[in-house]
Parts: structure tokens; sequence; C-alpha cells
């Protein structure tokens, strides 16, 4: 902390951090012991209004009190009286209700912080697996719908869609029916940075707010990127200084093996220097990898999560025999280590056949990719992910109809009839 007048509030939560990293506000967490035993965020005396104002709180005259850390004031505020978290599961099967129960408790301790009731409104009933499109709510609360989309919005990253100042928050990509504990973690991640956005209704602040979570967003989700990226580095760092103390530990115990062990410790001392002293060039790929990924066209999002790059799209069409098909949204899910064929596609707007999500996708969300099979594989080895991405949309804006499986696009919509739906 720098030299200076700090201010502490207490009992600050998830969604007062989330919402001070996303407004640019400096701030630390700090326990203290007087004038009473108690932990919070602390912040410069400068940011006082803008952190009132975010956290929904009035001044008032609130009085500040020294505490036993030199500098630092505890500012007598308190958060707003208790506030009601509904859970509408009415169009819901039993994963739906489940998941509503799993994270009801997490959306109390959120409403409260914010001074707002909140509605949960999960849709995995008879439209699954299709999330179904929700004319947004104009009430006073924060409304939040799972496994739904919106056909108005103002930021939409693909797994989520915001209405700004609006109280409407959708999440078509949270499918509790295909994994609960998945959906819950996805819910968690994605909610409380999103909140600032859709509660404030100033549009100056909005306009600000707005500019810092872009920031916010870029920034984890370029950290996200990287570590996974890095996790195969690392492997292989790993790996080479377990031979090293395996090495010296050989040297010691078997002396008709000395010249050769100090041969494998000298050679992987060397391989171990050559990957310390490219490891920071390494992370400079890796970041200009994922700057062209995000240059790639239609991409509306992108998620990293263990061992697998999703990428969310927006309409794909085809044009064939002077039609053009609606296909729809889709995720694209790339495996770092190659696995699963290294792709799989799944339709967030609406199947074909036999729950097919594209005339040459099949139900699991596998393709047949013919020749490119192999340049898939090689350029997932090289972490190109951005040529893979442009390969995948290239794919899924083409069709053959001269196999079995081309025939099936008859059966997606044209344009006109998608319009008319």
């Amino acid at each position: 902390m720098k030299k200076g007048k700090w201010l502490m509030i207490e009992g600050a939560g998830e969604i007062q951090r989330q919402a001070l990293q996303a407004a640019g506000v400096p701030y630390t967490e700090l326990k203290v012991a007087q004038p009473r035993a108690t932990e919070g965020v602390v912040f410069p005396e400068e940011e006082k209004d803008r952190v009132l104002e975010l956290f929904g709180l009035q001044d008032k005259g609130a009085t500040e009190t020294p505490t036993d850390r030199e500098g630092v004031y505890l500012l007598n505020v308190k958060f707003g009286h208790e506030h009601e978290v509904s859970i509408d599961t009415s169009n819901s099967c039993d994963h739906g209700i489940e998941f509503g129960m799993r994270v009801k408790g997490w959306l109390e301790e959120l409403a409260n912080q914010l001074g707002v009731d909140i509605v949960l409104s999960t849709f995995v009933g008879d439209s699954y697996p299709n999330p179904p499109e929700i004319s947004p709510s104009s009430g006073e609360e924060l409304r939040i719908f799972v496994h739904a989309s919106s056909a108005v919005d103002d930021i939409n990253l693909g797994e989520a869609q915001v209405l700004l100042g609006r109280k409407n928050i959708f999440f078509p990509a949270i499918d509790p029916h295909r994994s609960i504990n998945t959906a819950v973690e996805d819910l968690r991640r994605l909610l409380p940075p999103l909140i600032p956005l859709a509660l404030e209704t100033d549009k100056r602040k909005i306009k600000r707010l707005l500019k810092n979570f872009e920031e916010f967003y870029r920034h984890t989700t370029f950290e996200s990127y990287a570590r996974e990226c890095q996790k195969r580095f690392e492997k292989a760092l790993q790996s080479t200084q377990k031979k090293i103390k395996q090495a010296e530990e050989n040297i010691q115990s078997l002396q008709q093996k000395l010249v050769e062990e100090i041969r494998i410790l000298d050679g992987q001392k060397r391989k171990l220097q050559q990957m310390e002293a490219s490891k920071t060039s390494t992370l400079e790929v890796y970041k200009k990898e994922f700057e062209k990924l995000l240059q790639v066209p239609h991409i509306r999002g992108i998620t990293i999560r263990e061992g697998k790059i999703s990428v969310f799209t927006d309409r794909i069409y085809i044009s064939h025999g002077g039609e053009v098909y609606d296909i729809g949204n889709f995720r694209i899910d790339v495996y770092t280590d190659g696995s699963e064929g290294g792709l799989r596609f799944y339709n967030l707007t609406h199947q074909g056949p036999e729950g097919y999500h594209h005339p040459h996708v099949d139900s699991s969300g596998k393709p047949c990719l013919g020749n490119i099979q192999e340049t898939i594989a090689t350029l997932i080895g090289s972490y190109q992910f951005s040529v893979v991405i442009m390969l995948a949309l290239q794919y899924l804006e083409s069709v053959n109809t001269d196999d079995s499986w081309g025939e099936r696009i008859s059966q997606w919509p044209t344009v006109a009839e998608g319009r008319d739906t």
C-alpha cells in the first residue's frame, strides 16, 4: 500500500471485489485488530465516492474510525437489508431444478451485497437442447436467464448477453442438463463482472463501466489462454528438472555409471537453460497468437477451460443450390492436446435431423473432417489456434451434397424460413 489515507469497508463480498476490479479501482484486502477484529477491502480516500457508488451505498455522514494499521480508517457504512432470491424452474426438468437449488445460497449473498432482489429462471425442459429465445423482463428485480437467449442485447459474448441498465442477463451456453457442476462453475465465473453493467442506468457511468469491463474481460481471458498454452511447456520443464534430480542421485550412489550419468546431467542442464531462456519469448508467442485469434471474423466470445478452448460464433449460413441455409450459432471446442480428433462443433441454435449439429457433424459434435484432419492436428501441435478456428469456420460454411451426410442440408431452414420463425 502506498503512503496516504486509506479507507476500509468491512463485509464486502465477491461481487464487490469483482466490481472494483472491473472499474479499475486500486484496492487490497486487509485484516485489522482495532477498533475491533475485522477484515474488508481497503482503497485510497480519493476513491471513496466511486466505491460507495459501485457498492450501492450512501455516505450519509458515515464516520471514520482509526485502526491499528497506520493510515487506515474504518468507514462505518453497512450494506442494505436482506433481499429475496426467487428460483423459477417452471420450464425446467430435474437438472434445472437441482441447478437452481445449488446456486440459490450464493445468489442470496449476492442479492444482499447488491441491495436488489434476484429472479433466476432456468429453461432445460421441452426446448432442450436448443436454448429458447425469451423476451426481456422489465421488472425492478435483477433477472438471470439460464439456457435461454434474447433477440435484443447490448453486449453479446456468445456465452452471455447483457442488457445495459435493464437488469437482464442471459446465459444461453450454460447447460445444467449436460453437467450441473460445470453449469454452477460457469455462472459463478461469468455473473459477477456483468452485474454492474446490468444495474447501472446512468449512460456516462455505463460507458466508463463498459470500457473497464472490456479491458477486464480481455485481460482475464488472455490469462486463461496463456495458462492453457503454458501447461505443455511447464510439463516438459518439470520433466527435465526431474531427470536432473535423478541424475544427481545416481551419480552419488552408482560409481560404475558415473561417466554416463554425468553426461546425462550436463545434457539436461543445457536443455533446462535453453528452455528457461526461451520461457519469456514463448509467452510472447502465445500473446501474439491470442491477438490473432481475437481478430478472426465471426467470433463472439472465447472461453478457456482445462484442455480446451471454446470459441462462440455468430450466425453460420451455407449458400447452396440457389438457397441460403440458416445453420445457426456454434460453439467450437478445440482440444489443446489433440484428443477427440482436435475439434468438436455444437449448434447452439437449432439442430438438424437425428440431432445433427451440421450436415457434416453428428449428434455428438464429431465432424467428418476428411483430408483436413491431419492439417488440424499439425496446427494444434504448433499452437496456431487462430488458423484452426479459421479452417473450422470455413468448414461450417460449406457442404458436400455428394455424400449422404451432405444431403441433410435440406433439413435446415432457409434464410427466409428462419426470419419468419
